[in-house]
Formats: C-alpha cells, sequence, structure tokens
C-alpha cells in the first residue's frame, strides 16, 4: 500500500466516514501491519498538535483584545510572531511525539474501558438527557435513572427483577454499563459474566463479552484470551472494536 494511499485511509477512518465494508478491511490490515499503526497513532497526534496550534492562536487573540500585550512594558511584544509560531509549533509536535511515547506504555485504563450505551441499549440512549415519563415498573425506572445519569438509582431498579423475568439478562447488561460509568470494574465483570449467562441471543452475549472485557481492561489486566475471541470472530458485534482495542494497548 502506498504512502498517499494510506494517508488517505487514514484520514478516512479517523474521520469516520469510511463504509463498514472500508472500515472491515482496514481494521484487518491494521492487525498485522505495524507500520500502519504507527501511521494511525503518528496521525492522530499530529491532529493534537494543531489542534493546541488552534488554542494558542485564540488565547493570542484573546490576550491581544484585552490588551494584554499592550500594557507590559517590561516585556514588549515583537513585531513579527512568526518565530513564535514556529517555536510553538516544534513544541507542540514535541509533546505529541511525547504522548504517543508514553501512551504506549502507560495508557488511560480508564478512557479505553468506556463504553458506549448506545452499543449496548439503544433505548437507553435514545432517552439520554429525558426522562420517561412512565416509572412504573423496575425497567422503566432504571433507564429514566440512567437518563439521568443516577446509576445508584438504576443500580436499586435493576436488582429488583428477578432472574426468571424476560427483561433479566438485559438488566444484567445495564447493571454491567451502570458499573463501568462509575468505574466500579469488578461489579461490572460479574454482571457482564452474568448477563452471558442469562442470554438466550447471541447479540446478547456479544454484548456481555465486550462489556467483561472492557472491565478487564478498566480494572488494567485486560484479558488477552477474550480480546483474541473477539477479535479474530468477524462476525462478532465488536469485532472491529476489539481490534482497534488491540492497537491501544500496551
Amino acid at each position: 500500500m502506498s504512502g498517499s494511499s494510506s494517508a488517505d485511509r487514514i484520514e478516512r477512518y479517523v474521520q469516520d466516514v469510511m463504509t463498514e465494508a472500508e472500515k472491515a478491511d482496514f481494521m484487518e490490515e491494521l492487525e498485522r501491519d505495524e507500520a500502519l499503526q504507527n501511521e494511525l497513532h503518528y496521525y492522530q497526534q499530529l491532529q493534537q498538535s494543531m489542534r493546541w496550534n488552534r488554542q494558542l492562536e485564540q488565547l493570542d487573540r484573546r490576550l491581544e483584545e484585552e490588551g494584554f500585550f499592550a500594557q507590559s512594558e517590561q516585556l514588549p511584544r515583537p513585531r513579527s510572531y512568526r518565530w513564535w509560531w514556529a517555536a510553538a509549533a516544534a513544541l507542540a509536535l514535541l509533546i505529541a511525539g511525547m504522548l504517543w511515547w508514553q501512551s504506549t506504555r502507560s495508557p488511560n485504563w480508564d478512557s479505553l474501558a468506556t463504553v458506549e450505551i448506545k452499543d449496548i441499549d439503544l433505548e437507553a440512549a435514545r432517552i439520554r438527557g429525558t426522562r420517561p415519563l412512565d416509572t412504573r415498573s423496575d425497567l422503566s425506572g432504571a433507564l429514566a435513572a440512567i437518563a439521568a445519569e443516577d446509576y445508584s438509582a438504576a443500580e436499586s431498579y435493576l436488582q429488583a427483577i428477578p432472574a426468571g423475568d424476560s427483561t433479566y439478562a438485559r438488566a444484567r447488561l445495564l447493571l454491567a454499563c451502570s458499573a463501568l460509568a462509575v468505574e466500579d470494574y469488578p461489579r461490572a465483570g460479574a454482571y457482564a459474566r452474568e448477563a452471558y449467562a442469562a442470554s438466550t441471543q447471541p447479540l446478547d452475549r456479544q454484548k456481555a463479552e465486550w462489556l467483561q472485557l472492557k472491565a478487564s481492561v478498566g480494572a488494567k489486566r485486560p484479558d488477552r484470551t477474550l480480546l483474541d475471541k473477539i477479535a479474530s470472530d468477524k462476525k462478532h458485534r465488536f469485532s472491529a472494536d476489539a481490534l482497534r482495542l488491540k492497537t491501544q494497548l500496551p
């Protein structure tokens, strides 16, 4: 693959404009191509450094508008700022490189353990920021609590759903999501395992596996066996996500 082709594909991947087929092909290649992994890391850090430069420019304009430079007599402002922007850009690139080097050794475990609620429960995602009117059942009460990000209340509702209930497996998935949201990884892992055991639908079992994996990542003990299992199963709902996660773990 040529350099220009890889750069184009990396940009499309980061901007999330790839088709599902393109993303699957890219993630498969990313898994086996270390050079492509390094290109992706460099591109992401370069994007970050560019955002920092824009923030520096905004700060400079704001200070100028507030008369900061005009009021400073001891440190007169030079007429040209080209040297300053060049130094700032070089510093930003240096920081980006240091962050990339550090990320390969000390990842942000909590960030890597984050789960999008929309990937687990679409109804819970749709009502985020709102509050359902009907909270007479334990499940609807839990959804209302999750929408309000009151995970303690959500857990109380969900724990009340008995094992024989038709919504029990779904309740366990939501319990795992709530525990992850408050970074309680041991409980998240336990709920995910319970959800897997109670699920009869393949998709629900895949969700439970993903939650279990994320809980192990949050605990800084990623389950490599489960990660490889999910990543290698092309029919798994989270296969592409697992391939991406493999490139982010040390």
